[in-house]
């Protein structure tokens, strides 16, 4: 065996395996990816959308036009504290890949329970 052909019988081995390395992950993500229902919590269908596109907290506040300290107000959102404006929803569900339909049905939901516990 000459070495060129040594050297290409290495280049592909090594393309193989980055190959197999990036559907693995893939797979991984699609396993670990939970299609959010119509009675999820608003702040929990944010926070796993972010989480599995592999966001922190003020990276999203950047892209859905939150100011300084703006991851401030997503951890709000997340842990059920707040509740994002109407006027943001376009934008959440733009940054996360979600269904504008979903996450305004999931506001509703919990702006309805958030009033039944006061």
């Amino acid at each position: 065996m000459t070495q060129e052909l040594y050297y290409q019988l290495l280049i592909q081995q090594a393309e193989a395996k980055a190959r197999y390395e990036t559907i693995t992950k893939l797979l991984q993500e699609f396993d670990n990816h939970k299609e959010p229902t119509t009675d999820t919590p608003i702040g929990v269908m944010i926070r796993d959308a972010r989480t599995n596109r592999n966001l922190d907290q003020k990276t999203l506040a950047e892209m859905v036009g939150y100011g300084v300290g703006g991851h401030v107000s997503i951890s709000r959102i997340e842990t059920g504290k707040a509740v994002p404006a109407a006027r943001n929803l376009k934008a959440f569900a733009d940054a996360l890949g979600l269904d504008y339909a979903k996450i305004y049905q999931a506001r509703t939901a919990s702006l309805k329970t958030q009033s039944e516990q006061k």
